[in-house]
């Protein structure tokens, strides 16, 4: 038995929710303190981002501020959850349907121009823009091979 399928649900969340934290930093330098594009964030954090941002457009207050900074991070941690999970349904059925959600809500947000101003991050932040993008491909990549040596580990 290898490394990765003796990982537990909870290693894994953990795991998850400290890679969501670690994405946001090169999202708040996209961001630009409202100038430069969301839409590293929106896409990290579909399909939470689209509950937030359906949800932002009423009165803001402290409490939905935070819910959106931590809605990476959240999906991050459930996606850790699930393909770390002990149970047969939870891998072969949870964990595919959530990323596989968080797949057509992050491409419904590439194809929106709600989000846009890529323009200006590639112009004034092109670094932080890169980053992201390997950052977040590294962590569908560990995904995935968690997965699949799980799935292979199963008696």
């Amino acid at each position: 038995m290898s490394l990765v399928s003796r990982l537990g649900p909870v290693p894994g969340a953990v795991v998850g929710l400290i890679y969501g934290t670690f994405l946001l930093a090169p999202v708040f330098v996209c961001a630009q303190f409202g100038e430069g594009t969301y839409l590293p964030w929106v896409v990290s954090a579909a399909p939470l981002s689209v509950v937030f941002n359906a949800l932002s457009t009423g009165p803001h207050s402290a409490l939905m501020d935070l819910l959106v900074l931590a809605s990476a991070p959240l999906v991050w941690m459930l996606m850790g959850l699930l393909v770390c999970g002990r149970g047969r349904l939870t891998r072969r059925l949870g964990f595919p349907v959530v990323v596989i959600l968080h797949y057509v809500v992050g491409l419904f947000f590439l194809a929106s121009k709600e989000f846009g101003h890529i323009d200006k991050a590639l112009q004034y932040t092109p670094g932080a823009l890169a980053g992201w993008v390997a950052l977040y491909l590294l962590g569908h990549i560990a995904l995935w091979y968690i997965y699949v040596l799980r799935e292979l580990d199963i008696p």
